[in-house]
């Protein structure tokens, strides 16, 4: 499994890791009221940003990058922008879940963040759309 697919695959587990612990937090009575009083954060949204944005993309991206090449017969032609992926998703999620946390603090924080996830999953399906491809038949 090449470096990228593993990136994307562990720094989803990291991030399943941060949003089930918002979630059990939430849980516990007055657990995270704190941010909502203090910087007016938003703790739910950021829970479900770690999971669905951290979490759940970041695994489809690794699996993709690691299955669709096989499935296609196509290689990733632009592996810089693959890696540009990884790091613009990596830098946007986490603005975004700590500017939902901080969002009266630090309020710049989440429209940065969003705008650098979405170059990063531009990048992706650049990639992707150069990679599943239908395969040019050898004969007729």
């Amino acid at each position: 499994m090449s470096n990228l697919s593993v990136g994307f695959i562990r720094t989803s587990v990291v991030y399943l890791l941060i949003g089930i612990s918002f979630g059990l937090t939430m849980a516990i009575p007055g657990g995270l009221s704190w941010l909502m009083e203090v910087g007016r954060g938003q703790p739910t949204t950021a829970h479900a940003h770690a999971n669905l944005l951290g979490f759940m993309l970041m695994m489809v991206m690794g699996v993709a990058y690691h299955i669709f090449p096989r499935f296609s017969g196509h290689p990733i032609r632009r592996m810089w922008m693959a890696w540009a992926n990884f790091w613009s998703c990596q830098v946007g999620t986490a603005l975004m879940v700590l500017g939902l946390l901080f969002r009266g603090i630090v309020p710049v924080m989440l429209p940065i963040g969003a705008s650098v996830q979405v170059l990063g999953i531009v990048f992706f399906a650049i990639n992707m759309f150069q990679v599943v491809r239908p395969v040019k038949k050898l004969m007729p």
